[in-house]
């Protein structure tokens, strides 16, 4: 669902940008926080930082050796395969479903080969002489330096990243190709190079890449934006304190994106960063018109969604707020329906959702999910100038909503079920009638936030492995949690374990008798017993494997001993 446009027509063989491909192969000699600069091969499409092909001393230089010996050998034939899967798009995208962003995670698999592949170089050096390919290393950073010369006195916008690691690359390079040289063709005059050293040396060339990264991250001006991150994150390490009358409730930083700042205190927020947010939740957001990545990209416009999510509170952070000084609402540009300004605390000012919806309610009008047809989409698309959306109901009339600030308000007014969900729940839920359906003033939205407020769970408490709420209804319903739906939760009512139905199109909800009623959600991660199970056979078999090693070795030496005797 987070997938860019699927890869099609000439980029299939060929990348879009420039860069790619020479840029792969600067990543086998350079180490990888200088890859990360993009100075020589400068490309948006390409993002490989980690992991690049990287190794410390030997490069790719062992590689190509036993690359080419070992012809007949089933690491040949795979480090070919994945050199071709590298260069060429389709190949490459199979990895990311066939995704147009270039994908480079998958070479940690090669470059693990790679280091087995020179692990064996290791174990048969003295039977190498590779000084054609040693001296075409040294051409490759020979015109890396000259170049590198040539950015820095006449290229403009050279970022200053990497002016200030290039040098210390190209010196580690140059290093590693000389050390190498003189193990494999030994000088006299030099003989603390010699491949009876080779484990200080290799040590020596892994942490001269750390040191060198490390000297990069700790310079001044770099030192000097961590201090002010940390300052806008921790909120120069004074506490936030929100009123939360002993409820649950979300948070979010609309205004001024300050992703995961609401976790320092322990907060939950609907901003975050997670590369391992799942496709419900993506599913959802794209239906109510969100851009969702790692997370959701909200605005000021999504006021009704805030809402409908249960947040509470809204954090602006004033990056010129030290404290102590009182800032009204105009000085701040812009502004979210329904959230009143707080007293700041230090650097973020609160802001307060008279809207708040507390989590678990119901609804008495339902929407069929496919009410948005493709065809819909596809015109909405087409008019983008004109801002608006054609929905079409069941016969045929035009609907006509504004911009996706209308669609979530919709989320208020009606829960949307699939044509399955609507006969089962049907019986005691009305379809939405087309006047609610075309009211979508600022009016009706408080009352349709008040509603669902009315009808909210008393009480909701999370925990570690789900969470637990108390309900009362007047009537039989479908209770709705704005919880990602996953298949590894388990739901109780009562005690009574009931199926979890996955309704606005990723959210859950579960069928509740009329009256006072126990809700709890239970997650099982996923083969968590099995694997806990698989781990302690394993490690049975590694002792039972060293006890057994240990016993044959001392027996092996007295048996030595009783010889020499």
């Amino acid at each position: 669902t987070r997938a860019s446009d699927t890869i099609f027509g000439h980029s299939l063989l060929a990348f879009h940008e420039e860069g790619v491909v020479l840029r792969l192969f600067q990543s086998v000699f350079v180490f990888p926080e200088f890859c990360r600069s993009g100075w020589y091969f400068k490309s948006l499409q390409l993002s490989i930082s980690p992991p690049v092909l990287y190794i410390p001393l030997f490069t790719v230089i062992g590689v190509i050796l036993i690359w080419r010996r070992d012809r007949k050998s089933w690491y040949h034939y795979l480090i070919s395969l994945c050199a071709v899967f590298a260069c060429v798009p389709l190949f490459n995208s199979a990895f990311s479903a066939f995704n147009y962003n270039y994908y480079g995670r998958w070479l940690f698999m090669p470059l693990l080969i790679m280091v087995m592949m020179t692990g064996k170089y290791l174990d048969d050096f003295r039977s190498f002489a590779p000084r054609k390919l040693l001296l075409g290393y040294a051409a490759v950073l020979g015109f890396w330096i000259l170049y590198g010369i040539y950015s820095v006195f006449f290229e403009e916008n050279v970022a200053q990243d990497s002016t200030d690691l290039w040098p210390s690359a190209v010196a580690v390079a140059v290093m590693g190709v000389l050390i190498l040289y003189l193990m494999h063709y030994p000088e006299q005059k030099i003989r603390f190079i010699s491949f009876d050293r080779i484990r200080p040396i290799v040590c020596l060339c892994c942490f001269l890449p750390l040191l060198c990264s490390s000297a990069y991250l700790f310079r001044f001006s770099d030192n000097e934006f961590l201090q002010k991150q940390r300052a806008k994150i921790w909120n120069d390490f004074q506490p936030v304190h929100l009123e939360d009358d002993n409820e649950f409730f979300r948070t979010s930083c609309v205004l001024f994106p300050t992703l995961n700042a609401s976790m320092m205190w322990d907060y939950p927020t609907i901003n975050h960063f997670n590369s391992m947010i799942t496709s419900d939740t993506c599913d959802f957001m794209n239906a109510a018109d969100v851009i969702c990545g790692q997370n959701p990209v909200l605005s000021e416009d999504d006021y009704a969604l805030c809402s409908f999510l249960s947040v509470k509170y809204e954090l602006f952070h004033n990056g010129l707020l030290t404290g102590g000084i009182h800032v009204e609402p105009e000085d701040i540009n812009k502004e979210i329906e329904g959230f009143e300004q707080e007293p700041e605390q230090h650097r973020y000012i609160p802001f307060r959702n008279k809207a708040f919806i507390p989590m678990g309610y119901t609804f008495d009008y339902y929407l069929e999910e496919d009410f948005i047809t493709e065809e819909d989409t596809d015109a909405d698309e087409a008019a983008d100038d004109e801002d608006h959306l054609f929905l079409e109901a069941e016969d045929e009339e035009e609907v006509f909503y504004t911009d996706h600030v209308d669609r979530q308000k919709l989320l208020l007014k009606a829960i949307w079920l699939t044509k399955s969900q609507v006969k089962k729940y049907g019986g005691f839920l009305k379809e939405l009638p087309k006047e609610l359906h075309d009211d979508v003033s600022v009016e009706t939205y408080y009352k349709d936030c008040a509603a669902r407020a009315a009808s909210a769970c008393y009480e909701f408490s999370p925990d570690g492995t789900g969470f637990t709420a108390r309900i009362n209804l007047p009537k039989e319903n479908l209770v709705f949690f704005s919880v990602p739906y996953n298949k590894n939760f388990t739901a109780y009512v009562d005690g009574k374990e009931t199926e979890i139905e996955r309704i606005f199109n990723g959210l859950c909800a579960v069928y509740a008798p009329e009256g006072d009623h126990e809700i709890v959600f239970r997650y099982e991660i996923p083969w968590f017993k099995l694997g806990c199970l698989v781990s302690a056979g394993c490690a049975a078999v590694l002792l039972i494997y060293t006890a057994a090693d240990l016993l044959y070795k001392r027996r092996e030496k007295k048996k030595a001993a009783a010889a020499s005797a």
